[in-house]
Parts: structure tokens; C-alpha cells; sequence
């Protein structure tokens, strides 16, 4: 993990989990990228804490006009309602659909929708550190949860190995006490810690969105209903995806079928 990351969780243990941390110095265009990286996540407000309660340590560099930039941005945000993630294997969604009419008033439904939304997240390189920290405090708000229920729910929607990541991005990236995880991580240390660089370093990856248009020729007759993928990375689509392989793993029944839900979706916008 990149020491930009490495501080941008930092300043979030410390703001929102009021944790000690001891930043490492970094470099002015460091800082701005770690403020790049908040804002892409939309955490901007939640690392700005963090700013204030490390901002005396010799280490924290900040120029005058990032600390500006930073407050400002943390003072400015307005969140729009969290997005509502589908999933895209139709019996995972229909199965997810029953528990919801059943208990979507209980804690530990809530719980798992989610959990499931982290899952949906880190499937579609859609931005995850937000999802992540909400579960995270849910997890240390001390609400009573039927463990029992949850697990029979996640094993039912084939969530085991996704929650094997989830629970190791948790501990290691927030400081979340695994005894707080309500189930157990049985992976070893040394692949939980491959499975974090894995997911950490794809962090700067929701840039990466991609989809097929069709541009229409000029006057002059220029560029003809063209077809192709539009991105700042041209190879955004096999960037994509590679993506989903790389979950398949953790949740193999449902990233290709996210994988061709997107598809699907970037092909709705080619006029015919």
C-alpha cells in the first residue's frame, strides 16, 4: 500500500474512529493527492477531522493553501443520498428481495445490505471507502445483531468469501477490533494482507468508468456513427474487464453477471 493511502486512512481512523495514528510525512503533492483521493470517495468532511487531530504532529506538511482548500471542501459537502445497488444475479436479488420483506426494519438486515453494498462496490470499481466506513461504524455503534441470522443470509446470497475481504479491509484499513466482526476470519494473516494491497491499490480506480457511444458526422461529413469505448484510459473496457476476474474469487456468482449488467448498460446509450 502506497504511503498516500496508507495516510488517507490514517486521517479517517483518526477523525471518524477518534483512533491515535501517527502520520507519515509526505511530500505538498503528496498531501494534494491524498485530498484528491478524499474527495473521490466523497470523505472529504471525515478526513478533514482527522487533519485537526493530527495537524500539530512535525510530520503533517500541509501547505497553507491545501489546509484551506481541504476545509473548505469538508465545509461544502452535501452528500447525495446513497446510490441503491442492485445485484445483478437475478436469484442473489430475488433471494435478497425475501429477506428485506422479512426483516428490513431489523439491525442485522441492515447490516447485511451493507455489506452486500461494499461487495456491490468493490465489484464495479465503483467508490468503496465511503460504503467501507459506513459499515464500519454500524460495526461500532454496538447494535445487538442476530449472528446466527446474518450468517445464514450470507451464505444464502454465496457472500462468504466477499465477507472474508470485507472483514479484512475492516480491520486492517479502519481499525475495526476483529472481535467486533460478526463472523469469524479464516484466512491467514499473510493472505488477508495480500487481499488489502490487492483492493488498496486499485483505490484511485473509480476514474476508470466506461461505456460505448456513437458520434454522429459533422456538416462536413466528418465521423461517421463511430462505436467505441470513451475513457481517459483507452483500455478502459479490458481494464473492466480484468476487474471482475480479479473479484471472481470472492464472488464468483456475482461478478460477471455485474460485469455484463454494465456491459448491458453502456449499450443502451448507442443510438441506432
Amino acid at each position: 500500500m502506497n504511503i498516500i493511502t496508507r495516510n488517507l486512512f490514517r486521517l479517517l481512523r483518526a477523525g471518524v474512529f477518534h483512533r491515535q495514528e501517527q502520520v507519515e510525512p509526505m511530500s505538498a503533492w503528496k498531501w494534494d493527492k491524498a485530498l484528491e483521493l478524499a474527495l473521490l470517495h466523497g470523505v472529504e468532511a471525515e478526513t478533514w477531522e482527522g487533519v485537526k487531530l493530527t495537524e500539530s504532529q512535525p510530520t503533517m506538511h500541509l501547505t497553507d493553501h491545501l489546509h484551506r482548500q481541504w476545509e473548505q471542501s469538508a465545509h461544502d459537502t452535501h452528500h447525495q443520498a446513497a446510490e441503491n445497488r442492485h445485484i445483478a444475479n437475478p436469484l442473489l436479488a430475488r433471494k435478497l428481495k425475501k429477506m428485506e420483506e422479512e426483516a428490513a426494519t431489523t439491525p442485522t438486515y441492515a447490516l447485511l445490505h451493507q455489506m452486500v453494498d461494499v461487495a456491490l462496490c468493490l465489484l464495479s470499481a465503483d467508490r468503496w471507502v465511503r460504503p467501507l466506513l459506513a459499515l464500519g461504524l454500524m460495526l461500532e455503534d454496538g447494535s445487538r445483531i442476530d449472528r446466527d441470522q446474518l450468517l445464514a443470509w450470507t451464505a444464502q446470497l454465496r457472500l462468504q468469501r466477499m465477507l472474508q475481504l470485507e472483514g479484512a479491509l475492516l480491520v486492517a484499513l479502519l481499525g475495526i477490533d476483529e472481535q467486533r466482526l460478526p463472523f469469524d476470519l479464516t484466512t491467514t494473516l499473510p493472505r488477508r494482507e495480500r487481499m488489502v494491497e490487492e483492493v488498496a491499490a486499485t483505490i484511485s480506480a473509480t476514474r476508470h468508468q466506461w461505456q460505448f457511444y456513437t458520434e454522429e458526422s459533422d456538416a462536413a461529413g466528418n465521423v461517421q456513427h463511430r462505436i467505441f469505448v470513451h475513457n481517459s484510459n483507452a483500455s478502459a473496457m479490458f481494464w473492466q474487464a480484468r476487474h471482475s476476474a480479479r473479484y471472481m474469487k470472492y464472488y464468483p456468482s456475482e461478478s460477471m453477471a455485474t460485469f455484463f449488467t454494465s456491459l448491458a448498460q453502456s449499450l443502451t446509450n448507442i443510438e441506432e
